[in-house]
């Protein structure tokens, strides 16, 4: 039987910050994980998986658009990198889990 539930927000969340981190590690920006993963943060841009929502420092909102793609997107445009991976590179990509020891 083929599993057709909706991914829960939990694993849409771990998803997106996964997502987020495997970008900034081949591109080579430093992505900060903060508040227990809650918080993605690249230079100046804050990026929150469980919401999608991004911002600048100081609260401003960095757009309308929400999601890892979007911060992926706008972090390249900023930081001048590429915001899509070559397919070799895409299909090598394994998750990536850090572990937060405070």
């Amino acid at each position: 039987m083929c599993d057709n539930r909706q991914p829960s927000r939990q694993e849409r969340t771990e998803r997106e910050c996964g997502q987020v981190l495997s970008w900034a590690v081949q591109v080579g920006l430093v992505c900060e994980q903060l508040n227990d993963g809650h918080h993605l943060k690249v230079g100046s841009l804050n990026f929150f998986p469980s919401s999608g929502k991004i911002t600048r420092d100081g609260g401003a909102r960095a757009g309308p658009e929400k999601g890892a793609e979007a911060f992926i997107k706008l972090a390249a445009a900023i930081y001048g990198k590429p915001h899509s991976l070559a397919p070799e590179v895409k299909g090598s990509l394994k998750p990536i889990r850090l572990r937060i020891v405070p």
